[in-house]
């Protein structure tokens, strides 16, 4: 396994108060015939903190759901208001 990337949100939270620490790695799949690095991400976070994450995943599709309602409807005063909150 190798480390490609770190991100570590504990020391350094995002604006919004998340915290976890987020690693990319490469782990080799062995298959019958080859050997495929893969990427994989590895987030360590606490109870309280995958809860929050899922919250604020959840909101996200749920403002593009509604951003794609608004500009289906071709209302650009609405797409600006939108935006805006």
């Amino acid at each position: 396994m190798k480390v490609l990337s770190i991100k570590d949100y504990i020391k350094n939270p995002k604006e919004s108060g998340y915290k976890s620490y987020h690693m990319l790695v490469s782990v080799p799949i062995f298959l019958s015939d080859s050997v495929v690095d893969t990427k994989v991400e590895i987030q360590i976070r606490t109870i309280a903190m995958d809860f929050f994450g899922q919250v604020w995943n959840i909101r996200y599709i749920i403002n593009l759901r509604e951003m794609h309602r608004i500009t289906s409807a071709g209302s650009c005063g609405n797409v600006r208001r939108w935006y805006l909150r």
